[in-house]
């Protein structure tokens, strides 16, 4: 009877062991390369949108999000800090893409607004921005966004946030074609198969 149980439990370990290895095969083979090519197609597309330094850290790039920070200086030589970040919309239930570009809590709007023409790439973004008591928020088809939205600080009436939104399904042909890649896996067990590779090489330190 002992013996039996034994067999079991070995053979329920190995199972499970197989199923574990085939979920690292595909995270690592399928998801993961399919997820970081989004990635970089999307933040080639939104240069038309933002214009992202070179020799910045790497972005912090999640399943609901992908993050960049930098900092700007002023001619003054005033600094402030950037945030840039966008939904990268893996989810099969997501069709929408939000842009964000935002000003770090406790840094001067002042400054953030200053230096939003060297950041800033869409001439209608910024025209919004000159004019943000009746800027014209709708859509660039040129550029490809749906709609514009301006947060304003308060007490300083400084631009502090500004939000685009795309279409999932008008990004190009290109990101259609990975994103299509995701449709395959319901979104949890995309999730896990998203983080499972990042997970181990968080552990193993590489």
């Amino acid at each position: 009877m002992q013996k039996k149980i034994v067999l079991i439990l070995i053979g329920i370990i190995l199972v499970l062991l197989a199923i574990f290895v085939y979920a690292v095969i595909i995270g690592f083979t399928k998801i993961n390369p399919t997820t970081k090519k989004i990635n970089h197609l999307l933040a080639q597309k939104l240069l038309s949108v933002v214009r992202i330094p070179q020799g910045i850290p790497p972005p912090f790039q999640g399943f609901d999000e992908t993050l960049y920070f930098w900092e700007m200086e002023t001619i003054e030589k005033e600094v402030t800090g950037v945030r840039f970040k966008y939904t990268p919309v893996f989810s099969n239930k997501l069709q929408t893409l939000e842009v964000v570009l935002e000003k770090p809590e406790n840094d001067d709007s002042s400054i953030f607004e200053k230096v939003l023409p060297a950041v800033v790439l869409d001439k209608k973004t910024l025209d919004a921005v000159g004019n943000s008591k009746n800027p014209d928020l709708s859509a660039n088809e040129e550029v490809g966004y749906n709609s514009i939205q301006l947060f304003v600080d308060e007490k300083t009436s400084k631009i502090v946030k500004i939000v685009w939104q795309f279409n999932k399904s008008k990004l190009g042909t290109e990101l259609e074609t990975e994103y299509q890649k995701l449709t395959l896996y319901p979104d949890w067990l995309l999730r896990f198969f998203d983080s499972l590779p990042k997970f181990i090489i968080g552990l193993l330190g590489v």
